[in-house]
């Protein structure tokens, strides 16, 4: 008996089953594509094996976004695809400034053994930023409830500490920040029931 069956259909014809190690083999060689769809016992449905988070990983990024079902997450709903780039201009602008931070902070005066730390978190959170609009906009999120809760928490306490702090330098751009991330989890939030029905019919 084979552990964790897999099953992919191409041309028609289902393959399996297949274990983990055998259909990752299958991805390596081409014979499966990012389109392709496969299922196990524990799956309600078929689905890409780009969406299934086992295998995407194992699939180049031009790829996925030349493959068909990838190309139809631009028709996802219209909310969820203001979030989703609302989250990558967040996390790029951030990597922008922390870098052009980062060179005038070593030119002046050295890195700090306390400032690294910081800007190391802060580019590791605007990656996930970044990440996380990808994925989303790829349609390889199930749901937009939890990162939109989050970014909506996140941007709700920045911007209450950016007006209480007001004499803050750079007042602006903090409540620049503050203001995307409360857009991008509102957004998010609200369009999550269309984007989950949207998942759920395979990006139709």
């Amino acid at each position: 008996m084979v552990a964790a069956a897999w099953y992919y259909v191409k041309d028609e014809a289902v393959t399996g089953p297949l274990d983990r190690m055998t259909l990752m083999e299958h991805t390596f060689s081409g014979e499966v594509e990012p389109d392709t769809l496969v299922w196990s016992a524990w799956d309600e449905r078929p689905r890409p094996i780009h969406d299934v988070p086992e295998f995407c990983g194992l699939l180049s990024a031009s790829a996925i976004r030349g493959s068909t079902a990838a190309s139809a997450s631009f028709s996802a709903p219209v909310l969820s695809r203001i979030a989703s780039a609302s989250w990558i201009l967040l996390g790029g602008l951030s990597l922008v400034i922390l870098m052009v931070m980062a060179v005038l902070m070593m030119r002046n005066d050295g890195t700090s053994a306390w400032r690294l730390p910081g800007l190391l978190m802060a580019a590791s959170a605007s990656l996930l930023l970044i990440r996380e609009g990808h994925m989303a906009l790829q349609g390889r999120r199930q749901s937009l409830a939890r990162p939109g809760m989050v970014t909506f928490a996140l941007g709700a306490v920045a911007l209450v500490l950016t007006m209480t702090l007001e004499a803050l330098n750079g007042f602006g751009s903090f409540a620049f920040f503050a203001s995307l991330l409360l857009v991008s989890g509102a957004t998010a939030l609200a369009g999550n029931s269309a984007y989950k029905s949207w998942y759920l019919n395979g990006g139709q």
